[in-house]
């Protein structure tokens, strides 16, 4: 099996939100959406 990583882009937070809340994170895709973007507008973050 092989595994590819990359840096998460806005278009993924609908996969982010599912597994969140797979994990016991309940959250909407709003929320992780404006996470996304504070985070990623920041050069030393990395999702």
């Amino acid at each position: 099996m092989q595994i590819s990583i990359r840096i998460a882009k806005i278009n993924d937070s609908e996969f982010i939100t599912e597994l969140s809340n797979q994990l016991g994170y309940e959250t909407r895709n709003a929320d992780i959406q404006n996470r996304l973007e504070k985070i990623l507008t920041n050069t030393d973050n990395c999702v």
